[in-house]
């Protein structure tokens, strides 16, 4: 789940699994496709998992929307999901981040609870990747923003590590930006 552009997916290996890999996304990009068109066992399927795309950009300007308290649930048939860099993604498509308003914290909770339930719902091996922390250096401060509630997370991450996205200069002359990451192996079998 959180295929994207497939830079950071383990294709070859992915691929010699007996049983196949289906990569998901609520959009299938060209470049990735292509990536993956002589492997033959990885399969695509773009998905909404928020559930909540069609009726969020379907609504007229100023109508009220409520996100929905759950997700929908992952295939039975699966024999491990993972969910790679989508939990702080999935209310982008929503709301800003951090969110600006208290409308778009509601909406970015409602997201990332309803993903993390249907996550919890599967029956089979899980394994959730996400940032969780964006740190914010400047030459005053260091900022550290949750990209994720603390409380969804199920406890400390099994592996912990420091992703820095943008260089000093990158996005301001005197800002560096890195994100926390973290991956859990959880299990509902």
């Amino acid at each position: 789940i959180g295929s994207g552009l497939c830079l950071d997916l383990p294709l070859e290996q992915l691929n010699a699994h007996p049983s196949g890999t289906v990569l998901m996304d609520a959009v299938i990009p060209l470049q990735a496709r292509l990536k993956c068109l002589r492997l033959k066992n990885i399969s695509f399927q773009c998905t909404d998992v928020t559930g909540f795309l069609a009726t969020f950009w379907g609504s007229v300007k100023g109508q009220s929307v409520t996100p929905p308290a759950e997700a929908p649930a992952f295939p039975k048939e699966y024999g491990m999901v993972i969910s790679c860099n989508v939990l702080s993604q999935l209310p982008l498509s929503f709301a800003n981040s951090p969110p600006a308003d208290e409308t778009e914290q509601r909406i970015t909770a409602a997201i990332q609870i309803a993903h993390m339930r249907a996550l919890n719902s599967t029956r089979c091996p899980l394994i959730l990747v996400t940032d969780f922390d964006r740190i914010v250096n400047n030459e005053e401060n260091t900022d550290v923003i949750p990209t994720v509630a603390p409380q969804l997370l199920p406890g400390d991450p099994h592996k912990q590590w420091v992703w820095h996205i943008a260089p000093k200069g990158e996005v301001q002359k005197d800002l560096d930006m890195s994100l926390k990451v973290g991956a859990w192996f959880l299990s509902s079998c």
